[in-house]
């Protein structure tokens, strides 16, 4: 396991404060990588405000919809910050991350976005390793 030299706090607001990236990571149970998606720790265009593991993020409509697939098909969630070569897992569990009616979202796009048929077809990129 990688030293830890990130820095990781919630002050007082419960907003997250860190000094790498922060990730949502899917894995199947023997451990193996199913996916993952960033998320951010300040607002941006196109994204909203979520509670994950305790605290306050912003993530795209589609991260959030990302989570519920994996959760559904029983995968493992974590939450990670990684900084250059090392990460720090935040916390682990789907019961921990936001779903679609967290947003805020308005009922009838919420209606809509239930209403999508699944995606199939999907492309898995995979992403390089460290031991790679």
């Amino acid at each position: 396991m990688f030293g830890m030299l990130a820095f990781f706090s919630t002050g007082l607001t419960g907003f997250a404060n860190a000094r790498g990236d922060i990730y949502i990571r899917a894995q199947y149970s023997n451990g193996g990588p199913a996916g993952l998606h960033e998320i951010l720790t300040v607002p941006e265009d196109g994204y909203y405000k979520a509670q994950f593991c305790g605290r306050t993020y912003w993530v795209l409509i589609k991260t959030v919809i990302w989570i519920e697939e994996q959760s559904a098909a029983g995968r493992i969630l974590v939450l990670e910050e990684n900084t250059g070569g090392s990460s720090k897992v935040l916390c682990v569990g789907a019961a921990a991350f936001a779903r679609l009616e967290d947003l805020g979202l308005d009922p009838e796009i919420l209606k809509k976005l239930r209403r999508k048929p699944q995606r199939s077809n999907r492309r898995l990129r995979r992403l390089p390793l460290a031991q790679d």
